[in-house]
């Protein structure tokens, strides 16, 4: 984005932007925009534009032919209807370098203006960019994007909207002592925001307590508003523009529908941010707005705001009743910073906020020539900024605030950057556990360049540095091999463990289960112990169940940690009944599923000492719960989990946002088939789209189809099945192929399926891309008459091959080109039982399927 600066007095209607770049160097952004004399520019690229009345001269920073002064393009006056044609050319002969303009001084040409020959000597061309109008706002395009405009306001300011800052921010997930609610400073429900402030009309403090003692949960909302009750938001916006209100919303069935968003600057005048008004459609859902507030509102003293109910309907359609409650949440109000000649050029800080090592260098600029950086550790001493001795890291978490200052200038907007200390990557293993045959070599290593590695076989008693050249041969069984990584300024990684154990069989066998479902531990039928004993002796075709208990409604949810086994009597309790019921016939696996009623989704998780609540104060809000939770994960080495039913109704995880290398690898699965009801009756859910859009944006994941048993009957209310591969049964080897995919999903409850891709089984994620994908799977349905289609899925869903197989047994060969990244097979058979399997990837994932950045 260009950065156009502020003149007090300017009467420009159309603008044109444009660029000067010769072979050596690229010219710096627009300094400045002025009204000039008349100049003709020749007929070439066109740009339809509406009502113009004059065209600004631009002065550029910088020297595209060396030896000369920075450049202006002069302006053509003239008046023009609203189809008229502006034209421009890349070469002209017309144009003229000036000198700086000093505070006093007009800008004022040098002799010798250069010509258009003297242009291509030098190998500059002129380009025209981007034009607007403040009379049209509608605006065109010459060569550039429309995100290349610069709007630019009545009193002449820009707003450098390439940067987004927060202004303001309320969690509501917080108890509330008074009627003003101040906003959060450093985490979600301190109030420490004393600048900015929220209130209700009604002058009684905006909250809603639920639940029983001691385990009360507090919400910002109120009981009974009516029509022209309002939230309000009051805070400073000076030197902020583009400033964005977003909130979530939900409320019962008499709660109020529909609310209008007003603005004013001085308290008193209101108008209506919006034309139409924001409504919550469903009863009990959470919903999220977002408004961009009109630009009046923009370099305001004070800037204020209601949310307003705009009559009497109530969200079921009724009229809005006493008792009808409203819940506001995710409160955030962000802004861009006012740019202009007169204010100081906010301070750019690097490295940005995030994570970093100690004793790391602290880079802190500002556009504005003779600026001087002010910065702080603490928010009250400031120092003054030396490039030639910068500040460094000392500690860890750090906050830095910095602002900028020059003499006869406005100070810069106050920018304010949180650390945290970088954490090496844990250490991962090839092959990464399970059974495994006499003289295996395991290879380690850690994302993180340049990490020391080492190792232990004795449970972490003696460590020995790992080298890369010499890989840890496995002889004797059981083995563990517990693995870290070090680096100067950073925390040590996580503790990694690798268990293995002597492989008894030459192929994988094929077991059937469920790995979600519910007791009255939660919100399900009958106990836990009832849950195992069914799926055990009982229910047909379950080699293992695992009971998932919404992890908010265990004893001590809000005092549990993921690493704490011992907070909990029912999570103990479930633990020992898994146990109990675990031989070599059948496996039990206790759990928990993170619940979020906010829309985030929920998620399954395993192999883990304790468990984590969406009531606790980390993960109870929509912005920062979910990759609070992954970062959590990630503590936990060997946890494994999985996307739950993926969708509108409980939540897609952002989109499957917040990816990175680490949380992929313990996001393992992801159901594609959930529910208790028969398959293809309403109470059964299919997601395979979902599956397909995790796997376009680039996780590695496996399918999975659970019964969510709420009633009983575990494992056998349907005929859906999750199947792994493993060598036997046992729980570490159905870790181990959960861990590594070897995992399909099926709506027939004994549909046997072996897939291999150039020998690698299902859930191989291959280290060089292949010359061709030469595909076998082996089929086996010893119920059903034929198998059906088996077809060859890709990228977005794509089939590329199928055949039909007419027996119930079959081997099916495919010889296709590699020029997908995944590839896994979907069998749909004649009664429209659906199965699916994981994929093969054999190359790194274009991430076609990401809908947002």
């Amino acid at each position: 984005m260009l950065n156009v600066a502020r003149q007090k007095k300017i009467s420009l209607l159309l603008v044109f932007v444009m660029i000067i770049t010769t072979a050596s160097s690229a010219v710096n952004p627009v300094k400045s925009v002025r009204a000039g004399t008349d100049a003709r520019y020749p007929a070439d690229e066109q740009v339809q534009q509406g009502e113009i009345n004059s065209i600004g001269s631009i002065v550029f920073t910088g020297a595209p032919v060396e030896g000369y002064e920075p450049v202006a393009v002069e302006p053509v006056t003239s008046n023009h209807n609203t189809d008229s044609i502006i034209s421009a050319r890349s070469n002209y002969s017309t144009i003229h370098y000036y000198t700086e303009e000093s505070d006093n001084n007009p800008l004022s040409p040098v002799p010798d203006p250069i010509s258009e020959e003297m242009i291509n000597n030098a190998g500059a061309t002129v380009n025209l960019l981007a034009a607007w109008s403040k009379f049209n706002t509608n605006y065109q395009l010459g060569n550039g994007e429309s995100t290349d405009y610069i709007v630019l306001s009545p009193d002449g300011t820009t707003v450098d909207t390439s940067i987004v800052l927060p202004m303001a921010s309320w969690a509501g997930t917080g108890q509330i002592t008074g009627t003003a609610v101040y906003a959060d400073k450093y985490t979600a429900n301190d109030f420490l925001d004393t600048s900015a402030v929220l209130t209700h009309s009604s002058g009684t403090p905006p909250q809603i307590i639920t639940g029983s003692s001691p385990n009360y949960s507090y919400y910002l909302g109120t009981k009974g508003s009516t029509e022209g009750n309002f939230y309000q938001l009051e805070l400073d916006s000076e030197l902020y523009g583009n400033i964005q209100l977003n909130y979530a919303m939900r409320g019962s069935g008499t709660g109020p529908k529909n609310f209008k968003i007003l603005y004013s600057t001085d308290g008193s005048t209101w108008g209506n941010a919006t034309t139409g008004n924001f409504s919550i459609s469903a009863v009990s859902t959470t919903q999220y707005f977002s408004v961009t507030l009109p630009v009046a509102v923009n370099n305001a003293e004070k800037l204020y705001i209601r949310l307003q109910v705009a009559d009497s309907v109530s969200i079921n359609n009724g009229t809005i009743g006493s008792s009808g409650t409203n819940y506001l949440s995710d409160i955030k109000i962000t802004g861009s910073p006012v740019v202009a000649d007169d204010i100081v050029g906010y301070p750019v800080i690097t490295p940005d906020a995030g994570e970093v090592r100690l004793g790391e260098e602290i880079t802190i600029t500002t556009s504005t020539a003779g600026g001087v950086i002010h910065y702080s550790f603490d928010g009250v001493n400031y120092h003054t900024y030396d490039s030639s001795n910068k500040p460094v890291f000392t500690e860890l978490p750090a906050t830095i605030t910095a602002y900028a200052t020059r003499a006869g200038l406005t100070d810069s907007l106050f920018i304010t950057y949180g650390y945290t200390q970088a954490q090496v990557a844990p250490v991962k293993a090839k092959p990464n556990g399970g059974a495994r045959t006499a003289g295996t070599a395991v290879t380690l290593n850690c994302a993180t360049q340049g990490a020391d590695i080492q190792y232990s076989l004795d449970g972490g008693n003696t460590w020995n540095h790992y080298d890369k050249g010499n890989k840890i041969t496995l002889e004797n069984f059981p083995v563990t091999i517990t693995a870290k990584a070090v680096l100067y300024g950073y925390k040590g990684s996580e503790i990694s463990e690798f268990i293995y154990t002597l492989r008894q069989n030459e192929n994988y066998n094929i077991y059937f289960g469920q790995l979600h479902s519910h007791t009255e531990y939660s919100d399900g039928a009958g106990g836990c112990d009832q849950a195992f004993d069914y799926a055990k002796n009982t229910a047909s075709q379950i080699d293992f169940l695992a009971v998932t208990d919404h992890s908010n409604s265990l004893d001590n949810a809000d005092r549990a940690t993921l690493a704490d086994r011992n907070v909990s009597e029912e999570w103990k309790e479930g633990r020992t009944l898994a146990d109990k019921y675990t031989d070599n016939t059948f496996v039990g696996i206790y759990g928990f599923e993170m619940t979020w009623s906010n829309g985030l989704g929920h998620i399954n998780t395993f192999n883990t000492p304790g468990f984590q609540s969406r009531t606790q104060v980390d993960y109870n809000t929509y912005s920062t719960a979910l990759s609070n939770y992954y970062t959590t994960l990630k503590t936990e080495t060997e946890s494994i989990s999985q996307f739950n039913h993926p969708g509108t109704t409980f939540g897609d995880f952002s989109d499957f946002d917040h990816y990175d290398e680490d949380i992929d690898s313990l996001m393992n699965l992801i159901e594609v088939g959930n529910g208790e009801g028969a398959v293809g009756s309403s109470g059964y859910f299919s997601s395979y789209e979902y599956y397909t859009r995790a796997l376009d944006k680039g996780w590695h994941v496996a399918p999975t189809n659970n019964q969510d048993n709420h009633k009983g009957n575990w494992g056998d209310s349907n005929t859906a099945r999750t199947v792994i591969l493993a060598d036997s049964l046992t729980r570490d080897n159905i870790y181990d192929a959960l861990r590594n995919m070897r995992v399909y999903a099926t709506e027939d409850n004994d549909l046997e399926i072996t897939y291999t891709l150039n020998d690698e089984i299902m859930g191989t994620i291959l280290e060089e891309k292949p010359n061709s994908a030469d595909i076998e799977v082996i089929l086996k349905d010893p119920t059903d008459a034929s198998i059906g289609k088996v077809e060859v899925i890709v990228n977005g869903e794509l089939s590329v091959d199928q055949k039909i197989v007419n027996t119930k047994e079959a081997t099916v060969d495919f010889t296709l080109p590699a020029d997908y990244s995944y590839y896994y097979i979907r069998v749909t058979q004649p009664d429209k039982n659906i199965a699916v399997t994981a994929p093969v990837w054999v190359g790194e994932v274009e991430a076609v399927g990401i809908s947002k950045m």
